[in-house]
């Protein structure tokens, strides 16, 4: 009888140790997919961009700017 119901303990600690490993199992596997894709390359939404385009004139206007600015 003391034999059975140690085998019965040891089948329940077993089934709720194999439940704990799965759910570290899954959250290490989550955590492990967030670091990928932190690490990853980003992508930027490029539509609502301003921006101002760089030429000759545009360039000398503004480094004409900050130098004054430096002075």
């Amino acid at each position: 009888m003391i034999f059975m119901i140690a085998e019965h303990l040891r089948e329940q600690i077993a089934d709720i140790n194999d439940g704990v490993v799965n759910q570290y199992t899954i959250i290490k596997e989550k955590q492990a997919e967030k670091e990928k894709e932190e690490s990853g390359p980003t992508t930027s939404n490029i539509d609502h961009l301003t921006y101002t385009p760089v030429n000759k004139e545009t360039f000398s206007k503004w480094c004409q700017e900050f130098m004054d600015k430096l002075k």
